[in-house]
């Protein structure tokens, strides 16, 4: 007796109301030929109206569960396993924890009731073009693949809690609807190939695989995930040796979930869209990628993308990208470690904060070209960067730019190094407090550089902006001292400024000393200075004592290193008054009181700028 004669047998004893139905298909299982119910008509094939059509094309399902239960009817199905065309299953296919060594194929078929495979073990799973309510699928072990594509409809949840796959799960083009719960549950399950849900893939619920395990690519390119105000995808945890692909047509309206995850490849967003106003459009903190991360070319979130304490192998490249949440962070990689360039340029448009706090970039950071600057906030306070490239028309309003703590090896040899540019940059930082660091880091990286001359610039930059910003902060007293720093010498910068002031103050001490002397107001200060003259008996100045020489009284009262002793015989007296002659006849009145309280000026304005001289030329007052 043949294969087909003996299962009709088996069958026709086991079932009282066998129908040409089951005829079709326990013939077709044994000779390895698919079993097809189909209409002529292609639009009759349809299965969401597979409730209307006749009984010629029912098949039950208790049919399917005793050739896979039944220890005899299952030696004799094909190794091509059962493949049914066109049918509808009525009942619960209900295979938990059963053990088959074929194949289940259902194309274009509905079944009308859960499908119940949970902890069994199966060669492959092929339902193209099929509609199903629900699968449990936990725990089931497949040997090949998993199709569930080309037309395939789920109007309940499909779960693979737990399930291992030994070759691909492939749901392209397929259909997933479970509105307000989960349409696909699939957590810890382990996939040898890859895992498409791509090619017009449209889920209407929530895709759930946390700690998934996938050996080849996570692809959704062009797939569609919906979930409104919750999770369109939660990936937590997962691990794809791969790449993943949420590209290219990919729209997510919910939040995409993938924090913690570690993929082996690329990270892929270009064309894709992230939809979750308000929320995280993209929550992968803490995620790990050994290639590169694309939000470029068309790429689009409404929501936080958040890649906080990421570890990237390669590039951000962010090239084009749109990130909106205005008013919040729009792109969050702070604590990052990035291994090659972040990138946001060539229209990188963001509407919201882009946040690098603590993150570590060891290329280069490329923020030039920018869309829209002006509604952006760059934040980038305590990163590490290798490359500094931005320039001015991407630089943000002012109050939108923080930097403190921000290092940075050099700037690239395109971006701007003039340092009016550069403080231009500096100052659009918030003033509700003074940051020295953001401008240290500036002047080291110039003269590093070679920019010596910008370098001191900034500097002295520095010390004027705290002035401006803290003036109400500063103490009196250290407010004026800088301020005398500043003009003196710039801080001790530009130490031979003070140059300039000390010869200003000379050359005054000569005009009024020179003309206190000729008005007669000076007197020498030993009383050996006068003699009698010999011919009158008055008391004159003896011929031995020291000249009065102006220029060297001037120069001997302000510079206190230099005794070029005229301050030790000469001196205005204040009791003294007389008058100098300009041009005949304008007479200008000399007081020896005031001359006095000029040279004590005079004498602390020398001790100070030279003072200030020497400690600038020393390094003292930098530091």
């Amino acid at each position: 007796m043949s294969n087909e004669d003996e299962l009709l047998k088996l069958a026709k004893e086991k079932f009282s109301d066998f129908s040409p139905a089951d005829e079709t298909f326990f013939t077709a299982v044994a000779n390895g030929e698919p079993a097809d119910y189909s209409s002529e008509k292609e639009e009759d094939n349809d299965p969401a109206g597979g409730d209307k059509w006749g009984e010629e094309r029912v098949l039950k399902a208790d049919r399917i569960n005793w050739l896979c239960a039944d220890r005899k009817a299952k030696e004799m199905v094909s190794h091509k396993g059962i493949r049914v065309n066109g049918a509808r299953i009525e009942g619960e296919v209900d295979l938990e924890e059963s053990r088959v060594d074929f194949s289940f194929l259902f194309w274009k078929s509905l079944f009308a009731d859960d499908m119940n495979l949970r902890c069994g073990e199966i060669r492959g799973l092929y339902l193209d073009g099929t509609q199903v309510k629900s699968i449990n699928g936990n725990g089931l072990r497949v040997k090949s693949n998993v199709f569930l594509r080309n037309g395939f409809k789920a109007n309940g949840q499909i779960g693979f809690v737990g399930a291992e796959i030994g070759g691909i799960l492939d749901c392209s083009m397929g259909g997933f609807t479970n509105v307000g719960g989960l349409a696909l549950t699939a957590d810890g399950i382990i996939v040898k190939g890859d895992v498409l849900l791509r090619e017009g893939f449209k889920a209407e619920g929530g895709i759930r695989m946390l700690g998934a395990d996938i050996g080849g690519d996570f692809d959704c390119r062009k797939g569609a995930f919906t979930n409104v105000h919750g999770h369109a995808l939660s990936a937590d945890g997962i691990k794809v040796k791969g790449g993943v692909f949420l590209a290219e047509g990919f729209k997510a309206q919910g939040e995409v979930r993938m924090p913690m995850a570690n993929i082996g490849s690329v990270l892929s967003c270009i064309e894709g869209e992230f939809i979750n106003e308000g929320g995280k459009a993209l929550n992968a903190g803490g995620i790990k990628i050994k290639g590169a991360v694309f939000f470029r070319e068309g790429f689009r979130a409404k929501g936080e993308v958040r890649f906080q304490g990421a570890v990237i192998g390669g590039d951000l490249d962010c090239i084009a990208g749109e990130f909106t949440n205005a008013g919040r962070k729009a792109l969050n990689v702070q604590n990052a470690k990035i291994g090659g360039n972040v990138l946001m340029r060539e229209a990188f448009n963001p509407q919201g904060t882009v946040s690098l706090v603590f993150a570590h970039i060891s290329g280069s950071l490329e923020y030039l070209d920018v869309e829209s600057p002006d509604k952006a906030t760059l934040d980038l306070r305590s990163a590490k960067v290798g490359t500094l490239y931005d320039n001015e028309n991407s630089w943000p309003a002012k109050g939108n730019l923080l930097m403190d703590g921000f290092e940075y090896d050099i700037i690239a040899d395109k971006a701007e190094k003039d340092a009016e540019m550069r403080l231009k940059w500096l100052r659009l930082q918030p003033e509700d407090q003074f940051r020295p660091q953001p401008y240290e880091q500036l002047a080291k990286v110039l003269e590093k550089m070679g920019h010596e001359n910008d370098a001191r610039k900034i500097r002295i930059a520095k010390n004027n902006d705290r002035l401006r910003i803290e003036k109400n902060k500063i103490p009196w007293y250290e407010r004026y001292w800088l301020r005398l720093l500043g003009k003196s010498i710039s801080y001790g910068y530009r130490p031979l400024k003070a140059i300039p002031w000390m010869t200003g103050f000379i050359m005054l001490g000569l005009i009024l000393f020179g003309a206190g002397y000729e008005a007669g107001v000076f007197s020498p200060l030993s009383p050996t200075a006068y003699i009698a003259d010999k011919v009158t008996g008055d008391q004159v100045i003896s011929p031995d004592y020291p000249t009065f020489n102006v220029l060297a009284y001037s120069f001997n009262e302000f510079v206190p290193l230099i005794n070029l002793r005229q301050g030790s015989y000469w001196m205005p007296n204040a009791n003294k008054c007389g008058e100098i002659h300009l041009f005949g006849k304008l007479k200008i009145p000399i007081s020896g009181s005031l001359l006095r309280y000029y040279l004590w000026v005079h004498i602390v304005a020398g001790w100070v700028l030279t003072s200030l001289l020497v400690a600038g030329l020393s390094g003292l007052v930098r530091k």
